[in-house]
């Protein structure tokens, strides 16, 4: 985490002349002047990258992962998605008639 944590750091705000986040202001409040962040974006064309064997090597590579129980990241969205999907969801009665009642 730390390492990755750097890194996204580095990118943000050394690289960008941004302000380091351990000194810069909060974004949730309009205490003291606009925190100054930096932003690097990097653009990746996997398939490109791989020659196209790049979905086959992440299907492989989470295959692996998923077999020895890890949790894969998405994989708690998903099945909430395919619940909702299947059984419905459920919102509470008060809510739903605030909700239809500032709907009109």
């Amino acid at each position: 985490g730390a390492a990755l944590a750097l890194m996204v750091e580095v990118m943000a705000a050394c690289l960008t002349g941004g302000t380091l986040s351990a000194t810069a202001n909060s974004v949730f409040d309009g205490d003291g002047p606009a925190p100054d962040l930096g932003q690097t974006l990097i653009a990746i064309d996997p398939d490109r990258l791989s020659g196209g064997a790049y979905a086959g090597g992440i299907a492989s590579l989470t295959a692996a992962y998923a077999a020895d129980g890890a949790r894969l990241p998405g994989a708690r969205r998903l099945a909430a998605r395919a619940a909702a999907r299947d059984e419905g969801l459920w919102i509470d009665p008060v809510l739903l008639s605030r909700i239809e009642e500032i709907a009109g």
